[in-house]
């Protein structure tokens, strides 16, 4: 009989917890949302005092669009119509909403006018024996390489909207809000940094023929002498070389799919060789890619801990 109760009792936590894992995880957005408001607070005080503009029917298209999101979210939240419709809205909507606020940030940040810092990152590639020419004339001899590479480098933006439906609809409520955080505040930091640290890319600093994968250096020059007078959020571009984001981005889709079984290794395959394929095609320096990933990976395994140890 005791064999049957504890068994029993084992059974009801299992139930308990499995139903835990289904449960929305709104403490963290609530986080993540007020992080980004505020964020939004400070694009528009800075927009106030500095000389850059904003042009503002562009940008309040693209603030609709996830504030539509995440009214949607609410709705079927709040009516209990459908969680994992809920879910999914609601760090799609964040996502979005941060991308408004951190492209602004970027512009706003940039215009500082710290030193470009190629030389160094140049030289922090040389000193870790890797030779970005090389690599690069790698690429150029072998075209099917690099046309597949380059299909795959476009892919990332997808990518990020078919793992959140995926987790979002398959009701796995704490992976989905953890690859949210991680993309959020993963970009926040890219963003900073790449402010205080600018960089031009590899094509640029080499001298060498690009094809247009440096089609952002003049953003990049415009936005960090000032003369940049206007921004248009629907024609911006990042203006982030170190730490690559397309990198935080590849390795947040691995760690997200990795506890399913059937995304593990197609999104550990299709991201490696993405990754591969980042310094050509996005004008990064290797070591680019190497803080793109502590950047992503330190922030999901921060973010995991913190909830873990709290239970929210």
């Amino acid at each position: 009989m005791s064999t049957v109760v504890t068994s029993a009792a084992h059974s009801g936590d299992i139930a308990v917890s499995s139903k835990a894992e289904e449960q929305i995880r709104w403490a963290q957005y609530r986080i993540l949302l007020g992080g980004i408001l505020a964020l939004g607070i400070v694009d528009v005080v800075w927009l106030s005092v500095g000389d850059l503009r904003l042009d503002f029917l562009p940008a309040l298209f693209r603030l609709g669009i996830p504030a539509a999101m995440l009214v949607g979210a609410a709705v079927y939240g709040l009516t209990g119509r459908s969680e994992r419709i809920c879910a999914t809205l609601l760090a799609v909507g964040t996502l979005l909403m941060f991308t408004l606020f951190g492209v602004i940030l970027g512009y706003l940040a940039i215009r500082s006018g710290r030193p470009f810092i190629d030389d160094s990152l140049s030289l922090w590639d040389r000193t870790l024996g890797l030779d970005w020419p090389a690599y690069e004339g790698f690429f150029s001899t072998h075209p099917w390489l690099a046309f597949a590479t380059g299909v795959l480098y476009q892919t990332s933006v997808p990518q990020i909207l078919l793992v959140s439906l995926v987790l979002g609809f398959s009701g796995r409520f704490a992976g989905l809000a953890e690859f949210t955080a991680g993309l959020v505040i993963g970009a926040f930091i890219a963003v900073v940094v790449g402010a205080v640290f600018p960089a031009l890319g590899a094509y640029h600093h080499y001298g060498l023929p690009d094809d247009g994968a440096a089609f952002f250096v003049p953003a990049i020059i415009a936005a960090h002498d000032g003369t940049l007078q206007v921004l248009d959020v629907a024609h911006a571009t990042g203006l982030v070389v170190f730490p690559s984001f397309h990198t935080a981005i590849s390795v947040a889709v691995i760690m997200a799919c990795w506890r399913l079984r059937y995304l593990r290794y197609p999104a550990l395959a299709l991201n490696v060789v993405l990754i591969a394929g980042v310094p050509v095609w996005g004008s990064h320096y290797f070591v680019d890619l190497i803080g793109g990933t502590l950047v992503i990976v330190t922030v999901v395994l921060a973010w995991r801990s913190l909830w873990s140890r709290y239970g929210l």
